[in-house]
């Protein structure tokens, strides 16, 4: 049995033509299509795509499914660079507060929303708008003692 492969726009508009011929000439399509080795389902389904194209239009669907192909294969990379990119700041930026900064600093440097900037760099926005408590009562209390040592020192 032979081995399927995918044939080329220009092997199939070929193959079309050819049948066409063999038709045209008398031939039964049921064994021009064995002798062409393509079966009846992929028959008409080329000649509803392909039929009647010529070779000017079969040239530019060529190259157009190779951009596409192109295309395909970048986007893919790209896929693969942004999971690489995301594992590694997910390490680099283990804590909120390194996450806060660098959302912040994303936003400055590229111009990005912090909305998108958040959702890139794994940060909910919630916690990157609200400080924690605790971190503010630690700056309140080391003012307090700051103040209080001062008092006792008498430097104010």
């Amino acid at each position: 049995m032979r081995i399927k492969r995918r044939r080329s726009i220009n092997e199939i508009v070929a193959a079309l033509r050819r049948i066409d011929q063999m038709v045209a000439g008398g031939q039964r399509l049921t064994d021009v299509l064995r002798q062409e080795q393509v079966t009846a389902m992929t028959f008409y389904r080329w000649r509803k795509r392909y039929a009647g194209l010529s070779d000017d239009q079969v040239e530019w669907l060529a190259d157009m499914q190779a951009q596409i192909a192109d295309l395909r294969k970048f986007v893919a990379n790209l896929t693969d660079e942004n999971r690489i990119l995301s594992a590694v700041s997910r390490e680099l930026l283990a804590d909120p507060a390194a996450r806060r900064a660098r959302v912040d600093h994303v936003v400055a440097m590229l111009g990005v929303s912090e909305r998108r900037a958040c959702q890139a760099l794994g940060q909910h926005r919630s916690t990157q708008r609200k400080v924690m408590k605790s971190a503010k009562v630690a700056n309140g209390q080391r003012r307090d003692a700051d103040r209080s040592t001062s008092i006792r020192l008498g430097i104010e």
